[in-house]
């Protein structure tokens, strides 16, 4: 093989390699469902929030910070909530709404005990998501998802027809996601590569 075959595959080698630490850090997929509990709400509801976050978490919890609110809120890439009095939001109500935190970061806390609720790990952020919705048969209304201290205050229409529904988003999985088999064996075939054209470039 001529040096200059070579010294152009040294370059392609080095930057494959490079996928190596973007290998070791694969997304984790953190589910919440919904505890719900009635403190002065008029009822219960249910749902749960799925979180996407960057790197592999150990667990038991976690509290993974961003650049900002923005990549914050593209770390949410699952929601569902059905109202106690029938009323639902979705996914689509979430990315067209809009979400205030403050620190700007995802995280769990301890393992705690809350009042109305079993001991577990929680979302302990401190954020307001809202925007506005039109559920069947009514009216455009403003809705909020606010968490404050672990406790989650959820709400929709207006201030005379108001649901509100009160609980907590208790972790209920942390999941790695799996890597494509393909590119481990990219990797290592380029980490050959990458090694046997060093030694030819070293002989020559």
């Amino acid at each position: 093989m001529s040096r200059i075959i070579m010294q152009a595959l040294l370059p392609a080698g080095a930057a494959l390699l490079a996928l190596l630490p973007v290998a070791a850090n694969a997304d984790t997929i953190a589910t919440f469902d919904w505890v719900a509990f009635q403190n002065g709400g008029t009822g219960h509801g249910s749902g749960d929030l799925i979180l996407t976050l960057p790197g592999t978490m150990t667990g038991p919890g976690f509290n993974v910070a961003f650049a900002n609110v923005a990549t914050a809120k593209s770390a949410v890439t699952g929601f569902s909530y059905t109202f106690s009095n029938g009323d639902s939001l979705g996914m689509g109500d979430l990315t067209a709404g809009t979400l205030q935190m403050n620190p700007v970061h995802w995280q769990t806390t301890n393992t705690i005990t809350p009042a109305g609720a079993p001991t577990g790990i929680y979302l302990g952020t401190t954020f307001q998501l809202s925007g506005f919705v039109t559920p069947p048969g009514g009216v455009l209304s403003p809705w909020s998802v606010a968490s404050s201290g672990g406790m989650v205050t959820l709400g929709a229409g207006d201030a005379q027809l108001r649901i509100t529904d009160t609980g907590y988003w208790k972790l209920d999985s942390l999941t790695p996601v799996p890597l494509p088999a393909g590119l481990w064996l990219l990797v290592s075939g380029a980490a050959g590569l990458l090694g046997w054209v060093r030694r030819k470039a070293t002989a020559a």
